[in-house]
């Protein structure tokens, strides 16, 4: 049995289940800070159906726009990007909601 069928056969797809949680994670945040699909997507220049997409999970978002969100807004990496329940969502106590 070669490589790639035994990994497809026995491995499972942990991609998709990581994307939906992501996704989760993605809108708890943008409705955080009080925003619309619309505005948040207008802070990142992408398109609405784009963060739409994101927050489905039915695609991955690019590592440049989780280091924004952490950055600009101060959710904690670890509960973004791993959903660490052990983790604020806010890095810093005084990180600000608008």
């Amino acid at each position: 049995m070669s490589q790639t069928m035994s990994q497809t056969s026995f491995a499972p797809d942990t991609s998709a289940l990581f994307r939906a949680e992501l996704g989760k994670r993605l809108r708890c945040a943008r409705t955080a800070l009080g925003k619309t699909q619309g505005d948040l997507a207008k802070d990142f220049g992408i398109a609405r159906q784009t963060l739409a997409a994101y927050e489905k999970g039915h695609c991955e978002p690019p590592c440049s726009l989780l280091k924004r969100l952490c950055e600009d807004f101060g959710f904690d990496p670890g509960w973004l990007l791993l959903g660490d329940p052990s983790r604020p969502m806010f890095a810093h106590p005084c990180a600000k909601v608008v």
